[in-house]
């Protein structure tokens, strides 16, 4: 006899920020997935984004907007625009030691930057963990609120960004204009 397992279900809803498409999916858990889209052509669509959405979550059962997706689309938008400083709760999914990576991520501070290396000794690794480390972030599913922007290379080089490294250069000035009140080049 064999035992199937019951397939994630996934709510989610598209709206607009100011980088340009934004999805949120969620789980009863909590978000577990923030997609950006519309910037240097990728995710330039609802349809483009939901396609990255099935492809990192094959085999989940997709909703679009629940009212639950939707309140979080509002809560995720706020926060990306530095309307709020509310922190909502995570559903993180992947492997015990992505998950370890990503929660040494979310404590690195609004507009800082760290190097994959230094990433890898917050989360009590090596630093020669760093590629792992950085396959981690490369696998991180909810931008901005596990902030892999946040990361750069030892030499201080602003490295890869799925979403490209202009949305990364924004999204960095922003948070250091927020955290001092004044623009700064990235």
């Amino acid at each position: 006899m064999t035992v199937s397992a019951t397939p994630l279900c996934l709510s989610f809803a598209v709206g607009a920020c100011s980088y340009g498409r934004l999805l949120v999916a969620c789980t009863p858990k909590g978000i577990c997935a923030v997609l950006l889209g519309g910037i240097g052509g990728v995710g330039a669509t609802e349809r483009d984004l939901v396609a990255d959405l099935r492809r990192r979550f094959p085999g989940a059962v997709l909703r679009s907007s629940d009212g639950t997706a939707r309140e979080s689309l509002d809560v995720v938008r706020a926060v990306i625009e530095g309307t709020s400083a509310q922190e909502p709760k995570l559903h993180l999914i992947g492997t015990p030691f992505q998950k370890q990576v990503w929660s040494a991520l979310v404590r690195v501070p609004s507009g800082a930057t760290v190097s994959y290396a230094q990433l890898a000794k917050r989360a009590g690794l090596e630093a020669r963990d760093s590629r792992a480390v950085a396959g981690a972030c490369a696998k991180n599913h909810i931008a901005v609120l596990v902030p892999c922007h946040r990361v750069v290379r030892t030499d201080g080089a602003m490295g890869g960004y799925h979403w490209g490294t202009d949305m990364k250069q924004g999204l960095l000035a922003a948070e250091r204009e927020k955290r001092t009140g004044k623009a700064l080049p990235v």
